[in-house]
């Protein structure tokens, strides 16, 4: 049924079986010092270089992913694992789309913005990585190694 989520997918199973859930590590229970703790050291033109150790932090970010809830899911880029509910997308009764009103601007009384806003800085975990200093605690270069580097 449109609009309707499917609070039976068991999304954080789905992810955790995925071969790359570590590059979702920014939506999973992580401290800079645990990020730093799980580092891999490679040797690049003679000189060492500390990135995550992928396969460590696979293993944390799954522990996390399958304690979520079927019907949820966590769009924040936080280093928390916060799995809200997935919201449904109906209009009988949900004016103005949410309790809110946070959809209510735009054409459709806001419909049209609700339906097709895709939060990209929320599901792009690489928007953060210039910020991921000042913002984690967290190294550019291991921030960047734990997403781009897993499988």
């Amino acid at each position: 049924m449109e609009g309707a989520p499917n609070l039976n997918l068991n999304n954080g199973l789905l992810m955790a079986m995925a071969t790359n859930s570590a590059v979702y590590f920014t939506h999973a229970e992580f401290t800079p010092n645990q990020l730093k703790s799980l580092r891999h050291h490679l040797k690049q033109k003679g000189k060492k270089v500390n990135l995550p150790d992928v396969e460590k932090v696979e293993k944390q970010v799954d522990r996390t992913f399958l304690k979520w809830p079927p019907g949820f899911f966590d769009s924040t880029i936080d280093l928390k694992s916060n799995p809200t509910k997935i919201p449904d997308s109906f209009i009988i009764g949900d004016y103005p789309f949410g309790w809110s009103g946070f959809a209510s601007a735009g054409p459709f009384h806001g419909l049209s913005t609700f339906s097709i806003n895709v939060h990209a800085q929320n599901s792009d975990s690489l928007s953060q990585s210039k910020i991921s200093k000042p913002l984690f605690g967290i190294d550019k270069d291991m921030y960047l190694g734990a997403i781009l580097r897993s499988k």
